[in-house]
């Protein structure tokens, strides 16, 4: 499981004449972000999508990561993109001001979506004759209504796989405090995060999901920091991209080797004791971001990242221009996703998992999504506020 919802922007040149110092870049997008961004909601889309045949071909069935890992990544990237240039040219109060408008808009589509999918599987209910709303898993809610929506307004009360959004809200709200450490060492931060990151494991920081249960959250933010952050320092630089090297390459690719034996080979097919590959897997933990996760992720993105940029060119292939559509509309496609996800579960129990119940949730899928990416970008162009044709 994003989750950089603003605009992916990269510097243009930088202007060394020093009368020219203090003016603000001319930025543009980076295609690379996007593309990637728009591959991973659609992977986000295909696993909520229930009894749906492409989850059986999702990076995560072959690796120790999946798209989440990606998708929180790039937030930071993005998110030090759009945010950090606000707190170095106009102050730490503006630059906060915004992340607290950026954190109010995602609250209210995080409400918005809860109570769009309630809303879906009441109908689907009424379609069905199953309980689908029970499915959910918002027992607290129809048990104790004025207290369940109070408590998701402070995001005490998250549903199951509904918690995407709350983390990127956690996060965000993190980087102010953040951006005061830079102030003293741009070192300061990473270790705040590492720090962080270490205390949860340690002590067990996750916070309740829902009060009625003791559930907690099912990605712990206080653990997710440390992936969000390294792409923030990485954007910031705070800390330096690592360099190609054969080295690195190769433990990379060992690191990859690993995951894919681990998911595809039964107990490693006799490579190595099988009590070893048992035991990685109880170490396999997502909630709180286990080492091993974190080290495939950080492996499979130097191995991208080193294609890139020796090909730098199939960012731009025409095949891939749809997944930058999506990619540049993250918030909309995630929160449509989410959605189109959901009506996508009730035609399957219409029309069965089938070829033609495949098809239709899949093409269908990334059509709507797609679709979704395309009208927001003309709504974002704000074409009524041009001159008259």
């Amino acid at each position: 499981m994003s989750f950089a919802l603003e605009t992916l922007t990269v510097p243009a040149a930088i202007q060394t004449d020093s009368a020219k110092s203090l003016a603000i870049p001319a930025r543009v997008r980076d295609p690379r972000l996007d593309v990637v961004r728009g591959i991973a909601l659609f992977i986000i889309f295909i696993a909520h999508v229930p009894s749906n045949w492409l989850w059986s071909v999702i990076p995560a069935r072959f690796g120790l990561s999946d798209a989440t890992d990606s998708f929180v990544f790039i937030s930071g990237i993005a998110s030090a993109i759009a945010f950090g240039g606000t707190f170095l040219r106009h102050g730490f109060w503006t630059g906060a001001g915004r992340i607290a408008y950026r954190c109010a808009q995602l609250g209210v589509a995080h409400l918005f979506l809860l109570f769009a999918i309630i809303a879906v599987a009441y109908q689907g209910s009424v379609w069905t004759g199953r309980d689908l709303v029970g499915a959910l898993g918002v027992g607290h809610l129809l048990a104790s209504p004025a207290q369940a929506i109070f408590e998701a307004f402070w995001l005490h009360w998250v549903p199951a796989s509904l918690d995407i959004m709350p983390v990127y809200i956690v996060l965000l709200a993190m980087v102010p405090g953040m951006m005061l450490l830079e102030k003293l060492d741009r070192r300061l931060p990473l270790v705040v995060s590492l720090a962080l990151y270490l205390a949860n494991a340690a002590y067990g920081l996750d916070p309740i999901a829902d009060s009625s249960t003791g559930r907690h959250w099912l990605l712990n933010p206080f653990a997710w920091q440390v992936i969000f952050f390294l792409g923030f320092a990485f954007k910031r630089g705070w800390l330096p991209v690592p360099p190609r090297s054969a080295t690195l390459t190769v433990l990379a690719w060992g690191m990859v080797a690993v995951g894919v034996i681990y998911r595809v080979l039964p107990d490693g097919l006799g490579l190595g004791d099988a009590a070893l590959w048992h035991a990685l897997g109880g170490q396999l933990d997502k909630t709180n971001l286990d080492p091993f996760r974190l080290a495939h992720f950080l492996a499979t993105a130097y191995l991208l990242h080193g294609l890139l940029i020796a090909r730098p060119g199939i960012a731009k292939a025409r095949i891939l221009r749809p997944f930058e559509h999506l990619g540049q509309q993250g918030l909309s496609v995630f929160v449509g996703g989410m959605i189109v996800a959901n009506v996508a579960g009730l035609i399957i129990l219409k029309v069965g998992d089938g070829p033609l119940g495949q098809i239709i949730i899949n093409l269908g899928g990334f059509l709507t999504l797609y679709g979704i990416a395309r009208v927001m970008g003309w709504y974002k162009s704000a074409p009524w506020s041009g001159k008259k044709a």
